[in-house]
């Protein structure tokens, strides 16, 4: 299995894309297509920071439904979650969830 498999198949990030899944892996420097050693402490530590940036995006959204399919997210429990995997792995100035790619769309706005 690959790293974006394991990631991709944690139900509470079945709301967000693929492409959402690998912008965040490729944020942590790690190749989705390589396969996932379960014992390798860096391939743990890279899909818990993803996670962690992951469930950040996530806590963002109070509810997604989907047809039949439904899933409420609880903001403080999952802020708290990622908080924790940041404290675990990186200092006080790292630990912050990491941006995603901002796109210059040409906006500007005169007084």
């Amino acid at each position: 299995m690959t790293i974006f498999e394991v990631i991709r198949n944690n139900s509470l990030f079945g709301c967000l894309s693929d492409a959402e899944i690998r912008d965040a892996i490729e944020v942590r420097s790690l190749n989705g297509a390589d396969a996932y050693v379960s014992d390798s402490d860096a391939h743990k530590k890279g899909r818990e920071l993803i996670e962690a940036d992951l469930m950040d995006r996530v806590s963002g959204f109070k509810s997604v439904k989907e047809g039949d399919w439904g899933e409420t997210y609880n903001y403080e429990e999952l802020k708290s979650k990622a908080q924790r995997i940041y404290d675990k792995y990186e200092s006080k100035e790292e630990s912050k969830p990491k941006g995603y790619k901002v796109l210059d769309v040409g906006v500007s706005f005169e007084q």
